[in-house]
Formats: structure tokens, C-alpha cells, sequence
């Protein structure tokens, strides 16, 4: 327990300081006095290994020392340890270089005014005191940042300005360009930019074509350069730079690279050109009327533009078909970025895009030229020939019946089945670009037609009592008789003649005269649409037998 059996009569405060030499030091001695109003706190700006002794005299009242280190902990203390209810501190060792607080106070409160009467404080140490504090603390980096105003995608473009931000343990002095080099672009730096005299200084890099870092800036750890400038507080400390790192981040991105058209293609059903870009494309894109379009040589037009992907999907009309050329061109509305273009998603405007050809790839097929079918007369019996002209493309030819007594025979014949009127049309078939095509209806007449017989002998002559077979051949099917000078050949009537039989009827004939004789044939035919009975006739000579009977 402290014994206060002084009374407080004098409130002036008389310091004398002394500082003797000591082995191994330099030491200076000197006198201070002040009243207790002024400050009772000394600073010692120590080197490691120095020591320091202090101790007090006083006339009245209760002095209590406290050593404070640097960093404002304690490091030694005393109160009456020179006797007296005088303090000591002997021979204390600083531990470390710095500038420490002596405070002389009234007991028994650490870092306390003095409130007793006048005392004498002796101080021996090879350090340096003051009766003002003396600041040798370096300026420290307390954070480092970089701000996020990359905007809503993330991404910095050409012309970009990105900053980051230093926030210092005190106020610091800028002079010359400091700077933080940028990890992820080659060789750019954050540069001083504002804040000498503050505890917040900007360094900033303004973005130019060919920056670019996908997966987001960054700062290395105690990368901070002074380049030939310097960073110091009011009391002259050079500040120190070590800081942490500032990892990369997709919300800061650096994307300089202009999206390039790669290609256009239609799809499949021919309502759209579907341009092909070198990158995915923001989704807010150019104005319709940015875009042209052509089609076989004839404007198109351009109602949507869409975003897909990498992708810009014009929808276009009219309906593009198989085989027709297409072209597409884009204009850039303005010459700097904008949102009013194709742009990539960091907002790089794509360059315009001359007319070029589009992939056409619709699998909608064009119309032919007309095709035309000319109709004519023929007589029953005889097939009509069809030729169908005109129409486009590989495909062939075919025919159909719409009305009449017709049929299709042969691929290109028209065959009646009766006499009358037969409405006909062609129709040229699809390919690989075009549609089938029909001709409007032509027509074909039939009339009654002409049936025809003629006659064949077996081979070798007539000979008088030989048999011989003698047939008959017709145009179409019936009845064929057979008489020979006007008299009817025995079981040679109405013979039948039809498919079956190839229209041909035998007979077998025995001539019984000699001499010249006239065979006539007669047909008649089935079908009513032939005129009636044709006959025809032909000489023959019979000769005599040879040999015996």
C-alpha cells in the first residue's frame, strides 16, 4: 500500500532531466521544469539494446513512472522503488528500436497527470529524449481494392477506365507515378491518379484495343512499384508497401475483342438468315433496318432480329426456296460502341458487313415455269401421241386422263376405248429444287376408225387336191370369212380373230380347179367404233400335182 502522508501544497511541477554517459553510450544531461499543468509524458527514441534508467525527487505528493513501448502496451513500471514514495525504473533494456512514452504521474494511475507537489525526474539512456513526440512510423496499406464498375456484364472495354483504391494507415504524400502492375494484362500498370495528402489515394488504368482477361483482373500481393516516386506521412516516414492480393474476379473482366461475322446460312423452312458471329453477342442488338437482305436478286424483308448464343436470326420473307441465291449485309449505326448494335456481351461493336452470300439450305422447293400439253384429232384405234413441254428442272414427264373414253397406254399414248372427246394434261414431276407442275387440260378428238385384214399363205405354192392353210390377219378384234372366187370356203365363216389369238383366223383350203384363182377376206369388226365389214382380196395361181396320185 502506498503511503500519501504529503500534503499537496505547491501545484507547479520543476522536471530536471539528465542523462550521464554510460558504458557503451553517448549520453547527454539536462534540466527540464514545468508545472503540473503541462504535460507530464517524455519520449525516448530508443535503438534495440539501449537502456534507460529513470527516478524521481520529489518535495510532496506520490510520482508514479510508466514506460510505454511503441505500440502503447506497457513495458515497464515503478512506484517507490527509490524509497520516499519516490519511483525507479534502473537500467531497463529497450527490446526493441522505436519511440517509447515515459509518463510521470501521480500514483497510482498508469498514464496519469501529476497532482502532487514539485519533484525532480533524473533520465540516463544513450537514447534520445523529447518533451514532444517524435513520429518515425512508417505509412502502412491497410486495403487494397479494385472498384466494380464494370457495369452490369462485368466487362471493361477499350476505353474503360478501371480504378483501384489504396486506403493507408495515415495520411500520405504522393509525389511522382507510383503504380500496381495489373495481373492478367501484359504489361499495364494502375497508375497514380488522386489522393496525395489522405488516407485514400486512386490508381487507374484506362482499357485500349488488344486488353483482354477472361476470367478477370487481379493483383498480385506486394507488387506495388514506387517507379522513381515517393510515398511518405507528414513526419517524413517512407511508407511501406506490402498489401495483400486482390483476387481475380469475373466481375472484372477485360474484353476488347471486336466480334467477327463468320457466316450466314437460311434454315430449313426458308423464313430465316441466321448470321454466324466469332463470340456470343449481347442480347440487345441492332435495329432491324441495320440488316439488308436479297433474294434471287429482289430486296427482302427483315422483321425480327433476335439473339441467340453467337447468333443473330433475321426473320425474312418472302419464303426462301431450294436452289435461290441469297445475300445479307449489316450496317454499323454509329462509329463507337453503342447498344444500338451487334455487339459482343462486353459491349465491342461488331464491324459492318458488306453483302455476302448466305448457305441456302431450305429444303422448300420452287414452282416450275408452266408446263403446256396441245391436244389434236385422231380416229379410233389409232393411239395419240402426248408431248408435254415447258416446266423446269430434271423431272419427267406424265399424263392423265381428267375425262373422255380414253386410257394412258404406253406412258405418252392416248388410246380411246370409244369414240368421243378425251381431256388430258401433263404433269412435269418434282426434283431436287422444284415442284411438280401440271398443265391446264387439253383435248383429243376420236372419230370412227378403219379396221384393216390382210392375207398370208403358208409357205410353198398351191397345188391342185393339196391342202394348204390360208389365214387372215386384222387391225382389231371380229369376224373374218374367207372365199375363194366369190364362194365361201367351206367352215371358213365368221372365224373369230381377238387378242388371244393375235386377230388371226386359218383356214385350211383344198383347191379343187386349176388355174388362177382370187381368195377374198372379209372382217368385221366387234367393237362398234370401227367402221362396219372390210374385205380384201388377193390372186393366186394353183398349180398341177406332180407325181404319183
Amino acid at each position: 500500500m502506498i503511503r500519501r502522508s504529503i500534503k499537496v501544497i505547491v501545484f507547479a511541477l520543476t522536471l530536471a532531466l539528465q542523462i550521464a554517459s554510460l558504458s557503451g553510450q553517448n549520453a547527454v544531461a539536462a534540466n527540464y521544469t514545468f508545472s503540473n499543468s503541462t504535460m507530464t509524458n517524455y519520449y525516448v527514441t530508443a535503438t534495440a539494446g539501449q537502456t534507460f534508467t529513470a527516478y524521481t525527487q520529489k518535495t510532496g505528493g506520490d510520482p508514479y513512472l510508466t514506460l510505454f513501448a511503441p505500440n502503447g502496451t506497457v513495458a515497464t513500471f515503478n512506484d517507490d522503488g527509490y524509497g520516499n514514495l519516490d519511483s525507479y525504473i534502473n537500467n531497463y533494456t529497450f527490446p526493441s528500436s522505436g519511440v517509447y512514452r515515459l509518463n510521470a504521474g501521480q500514483c497510482c494511475t498508469a498514464d496519469g497527470a501529476w497532482t502532487g507537489s514539485t519533484y525532480t525526474i533524473y533520465i540516463t539512456t544513450g537514447a534520445s529524449v523529447s518533451t514532444t513526440n517524435v513520429d518515425n512510423t512508417s505509412p502502412t496499406i491497410s486495403a487494397i481494392s479494385i472498384n466494380a464498375n464494370a457495369g452490369a456484364d462485368g466487362t471493361y472495354i477499350a476505353g474503360d477506365v478501371i480504378t483501384a483504391t489504396i486506403t493507408w494507415s495515415e495520411n500520405v504524400n504522393i509525389t511522382g507515378s507510383p503504380r500496381i502492375p495489373i495481373q492478367g494484362l501484359s504489361s499495364k500498370y494502375f497508375n497514380y491518379s488522386t489522393g496525395s495528402g489522405t488516407t485514400s489515394t486512386a490508381f487507374t488504368y484506362t482499357v485500349v484495343n488488344g486488353d483482354n482477361d477472361s476470367d478477370g483482373i487481379a493483383i498480385s500481393a506486394n507488387t506495388f512499384e514506387l517507379n522513381s516516386g515517393t510515398i511518405k506521412d507528414a513526419a517524413n516516414n517512407v511508407a511501406t508497401l506490402t498489401h495483400s492480393a486482390v483476387t481475380a474476379s469475373t466481375s472484372q473482366k477485360v474484353d476488347t475483342t471486336v466480334p467477327t461475322f463468320s457466316s450466314a446460312a437460311t434454315n430449313t423452312s426458308g423464313t430465316q438468315i441466321i448470321m454466324t458471329f466469332s463470340e456470343a453477342l449481347s442480347a440487345t442488338t441492332a435495329a432491324t433496318s441495320t440488316f439488308s437482305a436479297t433474294l434471287a436478286g429482289s430486296n427482302m424483308t427483315v422483321s425480327t432480329a433476335t439473339v441467340s448464343g453467337s447468333t443473330i436470326v433475321l426473320s425474312v420473307s418472302p419464303i426462301i426456296k431450294v436452289g435461290q441465291s441469297v445475300t445479307i449485309a449489316y450496317t454499323d449505326p454509329s462509329g463507337s460502341n453503342d447498344a444500338n448494335a451487334v455487339q459482343d456481351v462486353g459491349g465491342n461493336d461488331a464491324a459492318s458487313v458488306g453483302s455476302t452470300s448466305a448457305t441456302n439450305v431450305s429444303t422448300v422447293k420452287q414452282n416450275q415455269a408452266s408446263v403446256s400439253l396441245s391436244g389434236g384429232t385422231s380416229t379410233f384405234g389409232t393411239p395419240f401421241k402426248l408431248t408435254g413441254s415447258g416446266g423446269s428442272g430434271t423431272g419427267s414427264f406424265s399424263y392423265l386422263v381428267v375425262s373422255g373414253p380414253c386410257a394412258i397406254t404406253n406412258t405418252d399414248s392416248l388410246t380411246a376405248t370409244a369414240t368421243g372427246t378425251c381431256s388430258v394434261t401433263a404433269t412435269k414431276a418434282s426434283d431436287s429444287t422444284y415442284l411438280a407442275e401440271t398443265s391446264t387440260a387439253a383435248s383429243v378428238n376420236f372419230t370412227i376408225g378403219q379396221s384393216t385384214a390382210t392375207i398370208t399363205i403358208t409357205p410353198g405354192s398351191l397345188i391342185f387336191r393339196q391342202q394348204k392353210d390360208i389365214s387372215a390377219t386384222g387391225s382389231t378384234a371380229g369376224a373374218i370369212t374367207f372365199k375363194v372366187n366369190n364362194t365361201f370356203i367351206p367352215g371358213c365363216r365368221n372365224l373369230k380373230a381377238n387378242s388371244s389369238n393375235n386377230y388371226t383366223a386359218t383356214c385350211p383350203y383344198k383347191p379343187s380347179v386349176r388355174g388362177s384363182v382370187v381368195f377374198t377376206v372379209s372382217l368385221t369388226p366387234t367393237s362398234p367404233y370401227f367402221t362396219g365389214t372390210v374385205s380384201t382380196s388377193e390372186k393366186f395361181f394353183i398349180y398341177n400335182r406332180t407325181g404319183k396320185r
